[in-house]
């Protein structure tokens, strides 16, 4: 959900304050936080996921280019990327995910399948 600045200032005034006070580098550490702590099952990719796939500056910053013109990130939320891409490289969004990330990840969650309390012995042939 995107709220432009004054309607956010407006329907949640100390979050705003919060986060005018804050600074850049601690909001992205935060991002980062909240990204690596996705779970895997149903995920759907931000941002920063598909930054995190771009083994380049470059590539990062067409990923970012292409997100704002499919209008899924804001012109002010590309060009704070744009800035950090510059000035600190794509790393400083977090190490690259490679192919094959979340399916490594969702192996590693335990496989449930049916109830877990039948008895084993109710399987004989």
């Amino acid at each position: 959900m995107e709220y432009d600045r004054e309607e956010f200032k407006r329907k949640f005034p100390h979050l705003h304050k919060e986060l005018e006070e804050a600074d850049e580098e601690a909001v992205t550490q935060a991002r980062l936080q909240d990204t690596d702590n996705d779970s895997v099952g149903g995920h759907m990719p931000d941002v920063m996921s598909y930054i995190r796939r771009a083994r380049t500056d470059n590539e990062a910053m067409e990923i970012v280019n292409y997100l704002r013109r499919r209008g899924e990130i804001s012109e002010e939320h590309s060009r704070t990327l744009v800035k950090q891409i510059q000035e600190r490289g794509v790393r400083s969004f977090g190490s690259l995910r490679i192919w094959g990330h979340y399916e490594k990840e969702l192996r590693k969650e335990p496989i449930v399948c049916g109830d877990e309390e039948e008895d084993e012995n109710e399987w004989t042939d």
